[in-house]
């Protein structure tokens, strides 16, 4: 798990408008945590649902990978009839979520196959945050270590 988080980090690393990437502790559901954040971030958390058992201690793992992306909304405005300015400095985050989708979708490395991305979904606040949940797939070969 460390591995694929270093590499999902390091892709993240080239979206020049993410100031923060760091596991997924509940930072935003914590005040103490949350101070630490600097917006815009990315959380990320993994998990193996279903690895395949292939013989040996060997496993085909089938890796899933959200990346949470946290921006500071206070003082957005994203109303029909809010200015043109304005509107768009608010809607700067859907810019960075696409961002983001793009320096995932389809990434891949000798070690994991190509990211698929399996969802998207903006979650519901009332906390002064927005925060996008990107879902991702991957699979990769867990073989034992002789």
């Amino acid at each position: 798990m460390k591995q694929l988080f270093l590499a999902v980090s390091a892709q993240l690393a080239t979206v020049p408008a993410i100031k923060w990437i760091d596991m997924e502790k509940g930072q935003t559901d914590n005040a103490e945590l949350r101070v630490a954040l600097k917006f815009p971030s990315a959380l990320i958390k993994i998990s193996f649902p279903n690895p395949e058992e292939l013989g040996g201690g060997n496993q085909q793992v089938k890796a899933t990978v959200q990346v949470r992306l946290v921006f500071d909304a206070v003082n957005s405005r994203t109303s029909k009839n809010t200015p043109d300015t304005p509107l768009n400095r608010s809607l700067e985050y859907l810019s960075t979520t696409d961002d983001v989708y793009m320096a995932l979708q389809a990434y891949e490395t000798p070690t994991y196959e190509r990211f698929i991305r399996t969802s998207q979904e903006q979650e519901n606040r009332s906390d002064g945050l927005a925060i996008v949940r990107l879902t991702f797939s991957t699979e990769f070969g867990d073989y034992r270590r002789a």
